[in-house]
């Protein structure tokens, strides 16, 4: 089952540090701990300690995310 509270958390980050590698990495922690369906902006922002209103700096929404992700582990094949 999901856990509301991330394993692992990466540091506190500051305004500029947060990259789209480092954001799909955490939404990829959160597939694997969740499946699919926990992947969300919500699950993603408490993921690496972030507003949820700071994700949409970085991603449009879910569709996004599993794009990212489906991209990512496609790349690794």
């Amino acid at each position: 089952m999901f856990d509301a509270q991330p394993d692992v958390r990466v540091k506190s980050l500051r305004y500029g540090e947060l990259d789209r590698g480092t954001v799909v990495a955490a939404a990829m922690r959160v597939a694997e701990r969740g499946g699919v369906r926990s992947v969300t902006v919500r699950a993603l922002a408490t993921e690496l300690g972030l507003s949820t209103t700071a994700m949409y700096r970085y991603v449009d929404g879910k569709a996004e995310l599993l794009n990212l992700i489906a991209e990512a582990t496609l790349a690794s094949v």
